[in-house]
């Protein structure tokens, strides 16, 4: 079953995204775009641990994403358009709360957001609620 996003922002996101997926490598470097990786981690009620990561073009801190984070710290990345983390097999040590672990300057590689989009889909999540609506 696909997952249904709330963030209103996402297609649009997605929209740009089809736009930017020919943009290579060389395209990256030539117009000197910053380019950094989200590290993200799901951690379940048993201490294991889940990490992913995507990439981000333009300038990003986790203090910057850390107003619209659920208590200052966890988020629903479904919520915001990036995949979540939770093993197929669940049980009752799993519940839906992701956290952000890094974000580091990467080597030049397709990205899934702008710095201003992620922070804008942050936003949004929050005003909405990380728990309301579909995920």
């Amino acid at each position: 079953m696909p997952v249904v996003l709330d963030c209103r922002c996402v297609e649009e996101v997605r929209a740009k995204r089809k736009k930017r997926h020919a943009v290579k490598v060389e395209e990256s470097s030539q117009l000197m775009i910053r380019i950094q990786k989200v590290v993200y981690l799901y951690r379940d009620a048993g201490n294991y641990k889940f990490w992913g990561e995507f990439y981000v073009a333009g300038e990003l801190s986790i203090e910057e994403l850390r107003p619209h984070l659920f208590h200052g710290e966890y988020f629903v990345p479904e919520k915001v358009g990036i995949p979540a983390l939770v093993p197929e097999s669940r049980n009752d040590d799993d519940h839906m709360l992701h956290e952000l672990e890094s974000i580091e300057i990467a080597d030049a590689s397709p990205y899934l957001f702008t710095s201003s989009e992620l922070i804008n889909c942050f936003r949004a999540a929050n005003a909405s609620g990380w728990f309301s609506g579909p995920f």
